[in-house]
């Protein structure tokens, strides 16, 4: 039964001795400044039982000590509001027990203070059960406080049970248990130490810097521990960009140091510069690229240190001028500009140059407006007058009168005048529908005889007589409505467009007759649509499942009975699916999502490609776990651990690393506890009692050479008292402390306990500590 708490709790009882004493700062000491029980207020003092100062003990019969509370009697604390006084009712030395580091150099300081005047007192130190070295006696008067540190190394064998005393030398008042005040008591380790050794990157954004660290001084094993983005527990830090990246180590013991590590870049970023002033556009054949508009662009190359090398393009675009001019002239127009004649209306330009040297286009908007020659024929008998001119003309001739048109150009009316006698003509006329009659120009369209006075062929009025006979012609109308085209007979001709067709016949009178076509086309129509689709495409036109790029047609009927032909051009694009497949130990960082992985399993990333298709990543990933075996081992022989050969004469925790069948970083875990048979009371640091049966009660472990533990206190962090048991064995789990205060479950936290025991030689004794109550 012992040998199986032990296996469960030697990690624990292992570091016991360590987190007990560590309190703040690698003290360790507790209740170093006499404020973790509230005893007094301020302005007063008492005695109280040693059960009640914390961690502190009395030589004493009585147990008492004496605290007094900051202002009384007008001494104020050195730290906090409460201080000790070395003797309460009697002679005695003040001390406190502590597990110790050996082979560590430690740091001892209190504030010592007299009361009536110049006290004395004498610090030693040593194992539990003696003998004590004295470190010094030390002086100090009563208008202010004195404090003292003292450098003292602790052997490399022997004993962890430490004690720390203060025995008190002389009193100014002359009676030695009266004075010597004491305050900020503390036995602190040294901060540990680091060797850095750095390895520069190589450019700024390349991930090849390095840290390597090496501790040079503090207890091992040493906990790394690098602050985000790094976010590792390594000594050894590889493939990480410039930058500064913080660390916090610590020791065996919990001592820490923070520090700042920083990463350079070997070599930097060429930047280089081009201004560029063009016209219309520029091709940037660096970046293979065409630029219409005017700003700053870039392209990264690599430079001889394979860094990045930024060429950075200042362009400036200029566009084409274009300005116009309007001009209206007569006939023609000469461009002065250059130097060309223009006959025709119309738009006409000419390139130059403006102060970009880009283009500067003038466009000549040119109107031509023509002079006019208008020429009236006349025909008259004896005289005329011209209305143009109002003259009157008794001759014939041609005669001429010049103005100026609306446009403002230049022209002529003409005259061409001829004077005739009048004379008497008979005609005799057939006709079909109509006859105009040369000599008045009329048009007759029933049978008669007509009469008119016209000009003869001398100018002259002349009567003429017409016997006229009118026939009248036939018409024929077809009208037609049909697609494409339309065959008709009439004429054997065929037709494609719509319109108003005539077929001329000639009737038994000789007269023209008429076939009308009144003809309707109505054209097929043409459409076109473009299909795009991933891997397939189902036309619904066509009842056909599409899965290569194709063209194909459908024809049907529009709303006037014609062919209406929809022609599909239809292009299918494929999706794909990648496929990766890793065997990787511990996690895996996928690129393509950038996620992490930590377990095994089939995964999937989907994306667009070019084409806008649905496609898929697959990765088949498997993930080798390290593997961390623990021994545990508690003996109180000399131990050779089988793992690495080692012979261990104490205490430890050490590992051995080993690869695992799937090449994974793997350790071997001791956990060592060796026990010299000693009288020795192990309490765990930490419980939970959430009756999963595992740490449900805060009890008390030992050796064989304890059989009853005469008394457990527990206290909470405010120092009242909440639970106590005695005359109990130890190594039993059903005796202890199961969290709870009046039945009701205490709050996580932070309480003190206070163990009695009694060795089988008689010795009384007494352990004190921290517990963490966890849910």
């Amino acid at each position: 039964m012992h040998l199986n708490w032990l296996i469960k709790l030697v990690f624990l009882l292992s570091i016991n001795v360590c987190v007990n004493a560590q309190y703040k700062n690698c003290n360790f000491l507790c209740n170093t400044d006499f404020e973790d029980d509230t005893l007094v207020s301020s302005g007063q003092f008492g005695f109280f039982h040693q059960d009640r100062v914390s961690c502190w003990n009395t030589t004493a019969t009585d147990n008492m000590i004496e605290i007094w509370g900051s202002g009384f009697n007008g001494v104020k604390a050195y730290s906090g509001n409460q201080f000790a006084e070395l003797n309460a009712n009697m002679v005695s030395t003040l001390f406190q027990n502590f597990n110790a580091a050996l082979g560590s150099t430690v740091m001892i300081s209190f504030a010592h203070r007299g009361r009536a005047g110049v006290d004395r007192l004498r610090v030693e130190i040593g194992p539990t059960t003696g003998p004590f070295q004295i470190l010094g006696t030390y002086t100090a008067n009563n208008n202010k406080w004195e404090y003292n540190t003292i450098s003292y190394t602790l052997p490399n064998i022997g004993s962890k049970n430490y004690t720390l005393r203060f025995v008190s030398v002389s009193a100014a008042g002359g009676n030695i248990a009266i004075g010597n005040f004491l305050d900020a008591i503390s036995i602190q380790l040294p901060q540990p130490k680091i060797n850095v050794d750095i390895n520069n990157a190589t450019c700024p954004f390349s991930n090849d810097g390095g840290i390597s660290i090496m501790s040079k001084s503090g207890a091992q094993p040493f906990r790394y521990l690098w602050a985000a983005p790094i976010n590792s527990t390594d000594s050894t830090l590889q493939n990480i960009p410039p930058g500064k990246y913080s660390l916090n180590v610590k020791d065996f013991y919990g001592c820490a140091l923070d520090t700042s590590i920083e990463i350079l870049a070997t070599h930097k970023i060429d930047t280089t510069i081009i201004n560029k002033s063009v016209c219309k556009s520029y091709y940037w054949p660096i970046v293979d690229k065409n630029f219409e508009q005017s700003g700053i662009y870039y392209a990264t190359l690599q430079n001889r240190f394979s860094c990045d090398s930024i060429i950075v393009l200042n362009l400036e675009v200029h566009h084409n001028d274009t300005s116009m001019i309007t001009h209206v002239a007569c006939d023609s127009f000469t461009w002065t500009q250059n130097n060309l004649s223009y006959s025709n209306s119309g738009k006409y330009s000419f390139i130059l140059k403006n102060i970009n040297s880009c283009d500067s286009i003038i466009v000549l908007d040119l109107t031509i407006n023509k002079s006019h020659i208008l020429t009236d024929s006349i025909q008259t008998c004896e005289k005329y007058t011209w209305p143009v001119n109002r003259k009157e003309y008794a001759q014939s001739g041609v005669y001429n009168e010049r103005f100026v048109t609306k446009k403002g150009c230049d022209s002529v009316h003409q005259l061409l005048l001829k004077i005739n006698q009048p004379k008497t003509y008979k005609d005799s006329a057939r006709s079909c529908v109509n006859y105009t009659w040369p000599y008045n120009l009329k048009t007759y369209t029933q049978s008669g005889i007509y009469s008119d006075t016209l000009i003869s062929v001398n100018g002259c009025d002349s009567i003429h007589y017409l016997d006229l006979k009118i026939y009248s012609p036939k018409q024929y109308t077809d009208t037609i409505e049909t697609c494409e085209n339309f065959f008709w007979k009439v004429n054997n001709k065929t037709y494609r467009e719509s319109g108003l067709y005539t077929a001329n016949f000639i009737d038994n009178n000789g007269c023209d007759s008429i076939y009308y076509l009144l003809l309707n086309i109505s054209p097929r129509s043409l459409t076109q649509q473009k299909i795009v689709a991933c891997n397939n495409y189902y036309l619904k036109a066509t009842n056909t499942n599409y899965t290569t790029s194709t063209k194909d047609s459908v024809t049907l009927n529009n709303a006037k009975g014609c062919d209406s032909i929809i022609l599909y051009n239809i292009e299918i694009n494929k999706s794909y699916d990648f496929y990766d497949t890793i065997s990787i130990c511990n996690s895996y960082t996928w690129s393509v999502n950038g996620k992490t992985y930590s377990q095994s399993g089939n995964f999937i990333a989907n994306y667009n490609s070019e084409k806008s298709c649905d496609s898929t990543h697959h990765l088949y990933l498997k993930i080798n776990s390290g593997y961390a075996f623990y021994d545990s081992v508690f003996t109180d022989k000399d131990y050779t651990w089988p793992h690495n050969n080692k012979l261990y004469k104490e205490s430890n925790i050490d590992q051995a690393n080993f690869i695992s069948v799937s090449n994974c970083d793997s350790i071997y875990v001791l956990y060592l506890v060796i026990v010299r048979r000693n009288a020795e009371v192990y309490v765990p640091n930490v419980f939970s009692p959430n009756y999963d049966g595992l740490n449900d009660k805060f009890t008390v472990y030992s050796n064989d050479e304890v059989k009853i533990i005469d008394r457990l206190r527990i206290y909470d962090r405010w120092g009242e008292f909440i639970f106590e048991l005695n005359n109990f064995p130890p190594n039993n789990t059903n005796y202890g402390w199961d969290g709870t205060f009046r039945n009701k479950a205490e709050n996580p936290g932070v309480y003190v306990y206070t163990v009695d025991w009694t060795d089988l030689d008689g010795t009384k004794r007494k352990l004190s500590g921290d517990v963490t109550l966890l849910k």
